[in-house]
């Protein structure tokens, strides 16, 4: 299975109706994975009207379990030097940020509609997910601006970024621009 295989079976998941979805009331109702989905989005929100789903929490757990997953697969750069950082392709944090991915535009107004929604007074008692036994609102709020930050943070390696790098005083990456655009001179002439 390759990372695309994952992305999308984890994209799915997390807006399946009856697993992190509540089912939408609308019998003729099918998914659009390419747009923004009123019905199957988590909060409203930026860019979403009130649905019937956004009420509902018992899909939190789900939801969460499938945000550690992709925090997890998206960690990659954590295990590179500052230098290899934006020169070594993520094929997961490539995929998941691009128009290709099913429901990304979904997963991105989730995230950032959870995370504007979340009520830092709760109960009115300071660090009250320290009595809250459950604690998913908190954990899924904190997993959400996880995921949402690692998201935009990423810049797939281009030459573009390249190029930027060895501007902003990074040498060591002239190599590496070098090979990038004689591949790309290569690849240009073989087509």
């Amino acid at each position: 299975m390759n990372a695309i295989q994952i992305l999308e079976s984890i994209s799915l998941l997390l807006f399946k109706p009856g697993f992190c979805v509540q089912q939408p009331q609308d019998p003729t109702w099918e998914p659009n994975f390419f747009a923004i989905d009123d019905d199957i989005v988590w909060r409203e929100g930026i860019s979403v009207n009130e649905a019937p789903n956004h009420k509902v929490r018992t899909f939190d757990s789900n939801r969460i379990s499938l945000l550690h997953l992709l925090i997890a697969l998206l960690s990659q750069p954590l295990f590179y030097s500052p230098e290899e950082y934006l020169t070594v392709l993520n094929p997961f944090s490539t995929y998941l940020t691009s128009r290709k991915c099913k429901n990304v535009k979904n997963l991105f107004v989730s995230l950032l509609n959870v995370v504007l929604s979340y009520d830092t007074k709760g109960y009115g008692i300071p660090y009250v997910s320290a009595i809250d036994t459950q604690g998913e609102v908190e954990t899924l709020t904190n997993q959400c601006l996880h995921l949402f930050l690692i998201m935009i943070e990423y810049k797939p390696p281009s030459i573009d970024n390249l190029q930027y790098l060895i501007d902003g005083g990074h040498p060591t990456l002239k190599k590496v621009y070098t090979a990038f655009k004689l591949q790309a001179g290569e690849t240009d002439q073989s087509q």
